[in-house]
């Protein structure tokens, strides 16, 4: 009976002691949620390309091989025609990969805005349910400890 009663009291303290920890705020959550994405960012970067950067260069390439194609189709005209002919069908090639670069700009700008608003939801979606486990099952201590956390293993550290 008396180890009965020990046990009982036992519980009782460490129910009364986990009852009357601190749970961190939700704005301690929130900032510890955030700094662990960002944290999670900088240890694994995206492998995504920027779409825009892509097809400028795309662009570059093609016009410096357009240039030598006409560099060369020069150096082998004979006659004066010959060469206005080359440059004119280079400055028209020159005029298309222009509206074509545009258009395909603008499409990549739109999918950048898309994929960027897309992450931002991810992300408030993933430090709402971070926050909610944050606070059920974290103490103060662990929320500030992450929150202030330089590197994802003092991250991890926490707890």
């Amino acid at each position: 009976m008396n180890k009965l009663f020990v046990f009982a009291i036992t519980g009782i303290l460490l129910l009364t002691v986990a009852a009357c920890a601190k749970h961190p705020t939700p704005e301690q959550c929130v900032s510890a949620c955030k700094n662990e994405i960002e944290l999670n960012r900088a240890a694994n970067p995206s492998p995504v390309q920027d779409p825009v950067a892509e097809l400028e260069a795309d662009y570059k390439k093609k016009l410096e091989e357009a240039e030598m194609k006409r560099v060369n189709d020069l150096r082998q005209a004979d006659t004066d025609a010959k060469k206005q002919e080359i440059n004119e069908a280079f400055t028209a090639l020159v005029e298309q990969m222009g509206k074509t670069k545009t258009r395909a700009l603008a499409d990549a700008e739109e999918s950048k805005q898309r994929t960027a608003e897309q992450m931002k939801k991810m992300d408030e979606d993933n430090i709402k349910a971070c926050t909610q486990t944050c606070q059920k099952k974290l103490f103060e201590e662990e929320a500030l400890c992450r929150s202030n956390a330089k590197s994802l293993d003092e991250y991890k550290a926490c707890r």
